[in-house]
C-alpha cells in the first residue's frame, strides 16, 4: 500500500505537490471549488476544525483514518448568509481493510454578482457543489494510509464542471501516546471554468496526544488559496458526554470554536459552533453517528 501511495504521488502527481511547496507563502489566484474546504465533522469542528484521529471520523478530512465501530455519518452544517452543507458516509471493514462512500453536497441560493463595487447587485443566482467519494484505507500495526478518490461537480449560473481528484492521508502512532498525522487534498487537475482555474489543494500536519480523559492536538494547514492556519483543538470526556474547545490562528474569519459530544451505546451525537469574525454571525455543525 506505502508503494501504491508513493508511485500516485511520483508519476500523477507530482506536479500537484510541487505547487503545494511552492505555495507555502502566497495565495494562488483562479482557485475554485472553494467551498469543499469547509469541515463538516461536528466533532473536529468543535476542536477548532483539528481531525484528531481518536476522535474523527469523517474520511473527507483525512482517508486514513480508520473507524472501526462507525457504520454510518450524518452531516449537517448551516453555514453563512443561507448557505449549508451536508454529507452523509457509510463504512465497512475486514480485517485491516476499510472502506467507505461519501456523499457531500454543498447549496446556496440568493447570491449576489456585483460587476462594479460598490452598488447593488446586478443579478442574483444559485451555485451548488455535489461530491461523490470513495476510500480506501489500509491499517498495519502502529500506522495507517489511505485514498480518497472523488468526483467534484460545480454549477454555478448556467456553467456545470466535473472535476476528479485525489486525497492522500497518513496517521503514524508512536508507542508514547503520540499521533502523527499528514494529508494531502484536492489533488487533481486545473480546469477551464470562468477562467483556467485550480483545486483548492491543501496539506495538513498534526501531532495528537492524550491523558486520561483529556484529548488534544496541533494542526498546521495550507491551501494554495489561503493563508497557513495553526489549529488547536481539546476534547474532555465526561462519562457519556464529551466537551469540546478549539482555537484557530491566523484565519481571516475564524478565530476560537466549541462543541459537545453524546455517546450513547448505538449513536453518537455531536454539535459544534464557530462564531465569525466582524460580525458575519455563526454557523453550526451537526453530526449523527450509526455505531
Amino acid at each position: 500500500m506505502n508503494i501504491f501511495l508513493v508511485m500516485i504521488l511520483i508519476s500523477g502527481f507530482g506536479a500537484d505537490v510541487d505547487s503545494l511547496w511552492v505555495s507555502l507563502n502566497r495565495i494562488t489566484p483562479n482557485v475554485g471549488f472553494s467551498a469543499i474546504k469547509v469541515n463538516l465533522d461536528a466533532k473536529s469542528s468543535g476542536m477548532g476544525n483539528v481531525t484528531n484521529p481518536d476522535i474523527s471520523t469523517s474520511p473527507m478530512e483525512n482517508p486514513a483514518l480508520t473507524s472501526k465501530n462507525v457504520k454510518f455519518n450524518l452531516f449537517h452544517r448551516n453555514h453563512l448568509l443561507g448557505t449549508s452543507f451536508n454529507q452523509g458516509s457509510f463504512y465497512f471493514n475486514k480485517n485491516r481493510n476499510f472502506f467507505s462512500l461519501s456523499l457531500w453536497d454543498f447549496g446556496s441560493e440568493g447570491m449576489e454578482l456585483h460587476t462594479n463595487t460598490p452598488g447593488e447587485s446586478e443579478i442574483t443566482y444559485n451555485a451548488y457543489n455535489f461530491i461523490v467519494a470513495t476510500t480506501y484505507a489500509r491499517e498495519f500495526h502502529n500506522y495507517s494510509t489511505g485514498i480518497n478518490f472523488k468526483i467534484l461537480n460545480e454549477k454555478i449560473l448556467n456553467a456545470s464542471y466535473s472535476v476528479p481528484a485525489l486525497d492522500l492521508g497518513v496517521i503514524y502512532r508512536t508507542n508514547k501516546n503520540i499521533t502523527f498525522s499528514f494529508v494531502l487534498l484536492n489533488l487533481g487537475p486545473d480546469y477551464l471554468g470562468f477562467n483556467l482555474m485550480r483545486l483548492p489543494k491543501t496539506f495538513k500536519i498534526g501531532i495528537y496526544s492524550g491523558y486520561n480523559n483529556i484529548k488534544f492536538g496541533v494542526e498546521g494547514v495550507k491551501s494554495i488559496d489561503s493563508k497557513a492556519q495553526l489549529r488547536m483543538g481539546l476534547n474532555y470526556d465526561i462519562d457519556i458526554l464529551s466537551v469540546r474547545l478549539g482555537g484557530i490562528l491566523n484565519s481571516d474569519s475564524e478565530m476560537f470554536s466549541t462543541g459537545v459530544g453524546l455517546h450513547l451505546s448505538r449513536f453518537d451525537f455531536d454539535y459544534a459552533v464557530i462564531p465569525f469574525r466582524n460580525a458575519l454571525g455563526i454557523t453550526q455543525i451537526f453530526s449523527i453517528s450509526l455505531k
